[in-house]
């Protein structure tokens, strides 16, 4: 099997699957699982922390685990070998956090040239930067909450990665947190919004400097809903918000970059709770012919995107319990019941192994993958679990694995789950 491509937002929220036939049942013999936590378990992400030259698998998630049973206010984050085996120094306990808040999906990311990835996410008002072998290189804490995954990139040009993390404020303004990899502030952060919550950012690197994209929204206390550009083209290559476009209600699905009518020109993808799909240039903020497209129910999760014999394929969960496609100009192709439950990521792989491109996502009591012509064509069952956002990994050469995290609905034990494809 072979990765095609991962897009990553970092919203979760729960629904059940509806009734699907399937072909390419799982097989139990082939599948691995440990606890990792209690009530509530984010998307995984995979890196080599060690620096042997093989990948590990990090999981952030609330609550206790055998180590640390604690309550569902503290932080766990484990990272594990692909034999689901614990490396030296993990997992680690956050200070307990707001009432119940989880912690953000973790990012991985070597911000020091070692070849070993370092761990970072946020939980409440704190964000944490640890080692590969678990030891806390350094903390900042803010105002704000930290709810979205965050992000690693070179701002600057300076061959350094910086780190942007969005940070929300109920009734208030959302703000984009940027720091230097020795946790010093980047000129200019934090940005703010108009907002109260933000997505995790998005960046690119279009012409000879960066531009970050983020979507905000108040959620259903109050309408409002923008997608910002910003820009970081000025001498100190701090952020200059370039513009704002409102692209519908709460749209804090992580927008995407992509030529979205193989036409040359750089867009920007992202859903809402319009509910639409909207695609906008990059160059003014304004509408791409076709666009935005309604659907059935809110979006938290960044589209997917297939280039398919020099044409785009777009791929949107929506909460309505349906997988949509469209094509660039925005006609739908075909809308798929499969009713999303804890959707943070779609994977796109060549499940099958037939040369082509195939979705993962997760759905309440396992996986599925669908083929490019809206077929399940394989799924992977837990049982009475919800179900985090899916990767497929090749964790060793010709070894590939599909992970994803599920809490189980009786017991609220929060376990990491692999199986071998």
């Amino acid at each position: 099997m072979r990765i095609i491509k991962t897009l990553v937002s970092a919203s979760l929220s729960t629904f059940f699957l509806a009734g699907l036939t399937v072909s390419g049942q799982n097989n139990p013999a082939h599948r691995l699982e440990t606890s990792v936590g209690q009530f509530y378990i984010n998307t995984p992400a995979v890196a080599d922390l060690d620096g042997d030259g093989r990948l590990d698998i990090v999981v952030s998630a609330s609550g206790g685990s055998p180590d640390f049973p604690g309550f569902a206010s503290a932080a766990v984050v484990t990272a594990l070998r692909s034999d689901l085996t614990p490396l030296p120094g993990w997992p680690i306990q956050t200070a307990p956090s707001v009432g119940c808040l989880p912690p953000t999906p973790t990012t991985l990311a070597d911000l020091d040239g070692d070849h070993r990835a370092e761990v970072l996410f946020g939980h409440g008002h704190s964000f944490y930067v640890f080692t590969g072998e678990g030891q806390s290189l350094w903390k900042k804490s803010i105002s704000e909450l930290f709810q979205k995954r965050p992000e690693a990139a070179d701002l600057d040009g300076d061959g350094q990665l910086e780190i942007v993390a969005s940070a929300d404020q109920y009734l208030g303004q959302a703000k984009i947190y940027i720091w230097r990899s020795s946790g010093d502030p980047y000129p200019g952060s934090p940005v703010a919004v108009e907002e109260f919550y933000a997505s995790s950012p998005t960046i690119s690197w279009p012409d000879d400097h960066a531009v970050l994209a983020v979507g905000t929204g108040n959620g259903f206390i109050s309408s409002g809903g923008a997608l910002y550009l910003f820009t970081f083209d000025q001498p100190d290559r701090s952020a200059r918000l370039q513009w704002r476009q409102a692209v519908g209600q709460h749209s804090v699905a992580k927008p995407v970059f992509t030529d979205v009518q193989s036409d040359g020109c750089m867009d920007i993808l992202g859903g809402t709770y319009t509910p639409s799909v909207y695609a906008v240039h990059t160059l003014d903020g304004k509408s791409v012919q076709g666009w935005p497209q309604p659907v059935a129910g809110n979006v938290l999760t960044s589209p997917a995107i297939v280039d398919s014999g020099g044409q785009k394929l777009i791929f949107a969960i929506a909460l309505d319990g349906a997988l949509y496609a469209w094509d660039g100009q925005g006609h739908l192709l075909w809308r798929l019941p499969v009713a999303p439950n804890a959707i943070d990521r779609m994977t796109l792989a060549d499940v099958d192994q037939d040369g082509g491109v195939d979705i993962l996502l997760g759905v309440n009591g396992g996986a599925i993958a669908v083929d490019l012509q809206g077929k399940v064509i394989r799924q992977w069952t837990v049982g009475d679990s919800w179900v985090t956002g899916v990767i497929a990994v090749e964790m060793m050469p010709g070894q590939w694995r599909i992970i994803f995290g599920s809490v189980d609905n009786v017991t609220e034990q929060a376990n990491l789950i692999l199986f071998s494809v």
